[in-house]
């Protein structure tokens, strides 16, 4: 493990140490999404997190808010898969990662979609667990 340095009176970490960290949350965030499991995906994120959604118009605050913004999306039938990722910790207790995935599913008129979206998770370490305190999501073209 790469040793901790100090830059602005704040940890900073490596990214080798950070990128396991990442991984693993982002992996936990993905197999709830695809498993449409709402009660999982909901307990990966703080209990006052927020997010930008790809498809809400406002920023969700809190459980409840995290709650019915993926309920719409599960019952869209939406699948995610991660094509690419990069990540950096800002303090010992925040985690930042941010990257690339694709939504696939079919639409209403029956037509298979892949949609590129960009994505950052802003992680906190609460009682030794990463929980997601910011998401946020959004389209992004398909050339990059």
């Amino acid at each position: 493990m790469a040793s901790p340095m100090k830059e602005n009176n704040a940890m900073q970490l490596s990214l080798p140490d950070a990128a396991p960290l990442a991984a693993a949350a982002i992996a936990r965030w993905m197999l709830a999404f695809n498993a449409r499991n709402i009660d999982e995906i909901v307990s990966l994120y703080a209990p006052d997190a927020s997010i930008h959604g790809t498809t809400y118009g406002v920023l969700a605050i809190g459980s409840d808010a995290i709650h019915s913004y993926f309920g719409g999306a599960f019952r869209s039938g939406v699948s995610v898969k991660l094509t690419s990722t990069g990540v950096t910790i800002r303090s010992g207790d925040i985690l930042l990662s941010a990257g690339h995935y694709e939504f696939s599913g079919t639409g209403s008129d029956g037509t298979a979609y892949v949609t590129p979206a960009r994505f950052t998770f802003v992680l906190g370490k609460m009682s030794d667990v990463w929980l997601i305190v910011h998401h946020h999501s959004s389209t992004a073209s398909a050339s990059r």
